[in-house]
């Protein structure tokens, strides 16, 4: 079965609106798999990568959000796209917030990496479960 990762999205959505409530605010950004479909194209225009799947704010602090999933033993910074990868930088630079949510579908966990996490080892490729945060809402 294939990973399409929108289950953990729509958890990570439940999760927050459940602990948070009305001081959370969740904006989903369109999928470029949902805008364009398969085929990579609107009328002949091809759309552009998506910065995060989430730009949200929680008690008065907005930050990006990526939400990944996976059946790996760990979660790869291969996994972000480019334009994720640049925009993360970008907004630690600027002082601002941009946290990676991962799902290890296997255990059912989930993890966070910080931007700042992120950008502190550029040399290392990915994190072991138990080198992660839990993130426990």
């Amino acid at each position: 079965m294939k990973n399409t990762g929108k289950p953990s999205e729509q958890e990570f959505e439940e999760r927050l609106l459940l602990r948070y409530g009305k001081r959370c605010f969740i904006y989903r950004i369109t999928d470029q798999a949902h805008s364009v479909g398969k085929a990579g194209k609107v009328s002949g225009i091809k759309e552009d990568a998506r910065p995060s799947d989430f730009i949200v704010t929680i008690e008065g602090t907005t930050f990006y959000a990526e939400v990944k999933s996976t059946h790996e033993p760990r979660f790869a910074k291969d996994m972000l796209t480019i334009v994720q990868k640049a925009t993360l930088k970008q907004q630690i630079v600027a002082g601002g917030r941009y946290d990676v949510y991962v799902h290890d579908m296997v255990g059912d966990k989930w993890y966070i990496v910080s931007g700042a996490e992120f950008l502190a080892e550029p040399d290392r490729k990915s994190w072991k479960w138990s080198e992660m945060q839990p993130w426990n809402l």
